[in-house]
């Protein structure tokens, strides 16, 4: 680990990630709680004026759709597998990706994704994708 105290007095903690829950308790201590993503009849609505950090395990294939996109914002969805189905993520308004997420069938498997707003606050557009961590 590394500690540094800027001029302004701003501190900067440095540390190896080392497993997935490293980075989500990371990211949750250093900018935001998580939001919690659901889904009602296969859409679900990521308001990305509640943070940038959205966490999602779906119960059914559907597609997320981005409002109330901040410039140049930097969203990470935390995508979990239920082990259920191999349920199917898509991105619909707001959002674009180079394609759907398909989450297998296998029980407590992680993907990250990492979106940038454009300059208007307009949309969102993939800037990483992981495959299946555990």
């Amino acid at each position: 680990m590394a500690i540094s105290i800027q001029d302004n007095n701003d501190v900067t903690v440095k540390t190896k990630v080392r497993t997935v829950r490293d980075l989500v308790i990371g990211r949750c201590m250093t900018k935001t709680a998580s939001t919690a993503l659901t889904s009602t009849t296969n859409a679900s609505t990521m308001d990305c004026s509640l943070g940038d950090f959205f966490t999602y395990t779906p119960t059914e294939s559907a597609t997320i759709t981005a409002t109330n996109v901040q410039p140049n914002q930097l969203v990470t969805i935390l995508f979990l597998s239920s082990g259920t189905a191999n349920y199917v993520v898509t991105f619909g308004t707001g959002m674009h990706s180079t394609g759907t997420l398909a989450m297998g069938a296998t029980d407590a498997r992680y993907f990250v994704m990492q979106f940038k707003g454009n300059a208007a606050g307009t949309a969102l557009f993939s800037q990483s994708r992981t495959t299946a961590m555990v």
